[in-house]
């Protein structure tokens, strides 16, 4: 495999990461909790 695919591997990976965690992270708050941190 090229560096570019490597490249846009990890780019996907990481970007997938960062975007699921903290929907995760929220999905488990209630909506007063999410309220009062804001």
């Amino acid at each position: 495999m090229s560096d570019v695919g490597i490249s846009i591997v990890i780019a996907l990976v990481t970007s997938i990461i960062a975007g699921i965690y903290p929907a995760w992270k929220a999905s488990k708050l209630t909506v007063i909790e999410a309220v009062r941190k804001d």
